[in-house]
């Protein structure tokens, strides 16, 4: 996966949630199903900064691509468990493929690569 890959990945989750005010936590107990996904929006943007973070190749960027890793395999096992996607469908999400983009983050389309 590259960087862009990983904005589209986040803009797309970001349209997938948008309807959700971003959370943090609970940190201390179990989640309502409410509370765990305003939680994965809520994480959107920091996810967001680590890539900024990879873009300029600064002295923690390899920390921050491992980390915006990590928080989307966190994110799409609660994607999984919350029965908004299947496997197969996430790891359509994180192939590499030509990110086209047509007007806003609304209207993302992918489009495989001519050989």
């Amino acid at each position: 996966m590259t960087p862009e890959k990983g904005r589209y990945i986040v803009a797309r989750y970001r349209s997938f949630l948008g309807h959700l005010p971003k959370g943090e936590g609970p940190f201390d107990r179990k989640p309502t199903p409410q509370e765990a996904m305003t939680h994965l929006h809520g994480m959107l943007d920091k996810m967001e900064g680590f890539l900024d973070t990879v873009d300029k190749r600064g002295s923690e960027w390899e920390l921050e691509w491992d980390k915006f890793n990590r928080w989307l395999g966190f994110m799409q096992g609660a994607f999984w468990l919350h029965g908004d996607y299947v496997l197969d469908q996430m790891r359509d999400h994180n192939r590499t493929k030509e990110v086209v983009v047509h007007g806003d983050f609304g209207a993302l389309i992918e489009e495989e690569k001519s050989q």
